[in-house]
């Protein structure tokens, strides 16, 4: 059994959606229109097969319970629904495949350090949290409206 497919103007929840953001292994992300308070924007995932069902509940669950400056917030999980949905808090700007698409493969994360414009050592990302999410990395790198720089360290050759 497939889910509905979504198409740009439907509705998921007390949302309308109005662009598709990407696509990646298990579903995907749309922005989205609260239709009674206009400005208030978020993101939704939407898995597209239900082999995907227990991924995004994961990813729901664990993203809840993390609470960062850094990391967007979840606002709301239904799987019940037709389609079933992760709704996340948007934030604008570049997604990782942008990113990477500017400024080539990102090296290791012990070769680089990504250096955010509002850097204040309250906002320091805590243990490995920027590089343990799993796709809702992608999606939260994306979204950020504070700009990313990457400061690639030495490499050294081993010819």
């Amino acid at each position: 059994m497939a889910y509905r497919k979504v198409d740009k103007g439907d509705r998921v929840s007390e949302y309308l959606l109005l662009q598709r953001l990407g696509e990646g292994g298990f579903g995907e992300v749309w922005k989205a229109e609260h239709v009674q308070i206009p400005g208030k924007f978020v993101a939704i995932k939407i898995p597209t097969n239900p082999e995907s069902m227990d991924l995004l509940k994961k990813e729901a669950v664990f993203q809840d319970q993390l609470d960062h400056p850094r990391i967007v917030k979840t606002i709301g999980l239904n799987t019940q629904h037709d389609p079933p949905y992760f709704i996340m808090e948007y934030v604008e700007g570049k997604n990782l495949r942008q990113l990477m698409l500017e400024d080539g493969i990102l090296p290791p994360p012990t070769q680089s350090i990504l250096r955010f414009k509002s850097w204040k050592p309250s906002r320091m990302p805590t243990h490995k949290t920027s590089f343990t999410r799993t796709s809702s990395l992608r999606t939260s790198l994306s979204r950020r409206k504070r700009s990313v720089s990457l400061i690639k360290g030495k490499r050294s050759s081993t010819t």
